[in-house]
């Protein structure tokens, strides 16, 4: 919003702090960086994307690091053997319903397909169901903590995907949030139960639907597979995507 010079004081801001960020950078080669931490003996990769359009980073620009397929691949597969576990975030910018459409679900389905372990997306102010595709979680979109409205004080409901790691069991569990006066703030008893509900909701539409709080079996990598494929459908695996008749806007390639 404050173009490439309000980034770029940004990012020194968050250096100074030793604040972990991912997903923009002062030029291109910074914003693809990963960010790689090293927890309790394991190392965990981050990766972000965002549909960048005007808000790319160029070699002399700051800006963000657009969702490009053939660098998303790229990216994962340079860093399957070196860590031991790899999330990544997308940052969608359509207007979105609680549907994920075909680029989200294929560009996520896509992440898990070549290599990574967690996949959340984020940033439009509705949220989106979860799935569990090949053994591995799905949060298509959690909401935001920043939300631009004519009117600050207005109440946004958001949420936050919290991650347990063992060496062959994964827990997931949603944290609900609220926004308010643009404070951020977990949420617990009926007012928390009410977001996760609408999270559970949303999420019946997949075949392997995720609850609000389950535990993975790592070693359980058995891809979901349905009886039929809708071209139409917005919910088509990237693997089978690429022998269906898809309209060239839908295309995998993008």
């Amino acid at each position: 919003e404050y173009g490439s010079r309000g980034l770029e004081e940004t990012l020194t801001t968050l250096d100074s702090k030793g604040l972990y960020r991912v997903g923009a950078g002062r030029n291109e080669t910074e914003a693809r960086r990963p960010e790689v931490i090293d927890v309790k003996g394991k190392r965990i990769a981050y990766l972000s994307y965002s549909m960048g359009g005007d808000n790319s980073a160029f070699e002399d620009r700051a800006g963000t690091n657009a969702q490009d397929m053939k660098e998303i691949v790229e990216d994962i597969q340079a860093l399957r053997d070196q860590v031991d576990w790899i999330v990544v975030n997308y940052r969608w910018m359509d207007v979105l319903t609680k549907e994920p459409n075909f680029k989200q679900t294929n560009l996520a389905r896509m992440a898990i397909d070549q290599g990574a372990d967690v996949v959340v997306g984020y940033h439009p102010n509705v949220i989106q169901g979860a799935e569990v595709y090949k053994g591995r979680p799905i949060a298509y979109s959690v909401g935001d903590f920043v939300f631009e409205t004519e009117t600050p004080a207005a109440d946004q409901d958001s949420a936050m995907l919290k991650v347990s790691l063992r060496q062959d069991q994964m827990k997931v569990e949603f944290v609900p949030v609220r926004v308010k006066d643009a404070l951020p703030k977990t949420l617990k008893d009926s007012e928390g139960k009410a977001i996760l509900q609408e999270i559970e909701q949303a999420s019946q539409q997949f075949d392997q639907p995720m609850t609000s709080s389950m535990v993975l079996d790592l070693k359980d990598k058995t891809p979901v597979v349905p009886e039929e494929y809708d071209p139409d459908s917005p919910f088509v695996s990237p693997e089978e995507a690429e022998t269906l008749t898809i309209p060239e806007e839908q295309s995998v390639e993008e």
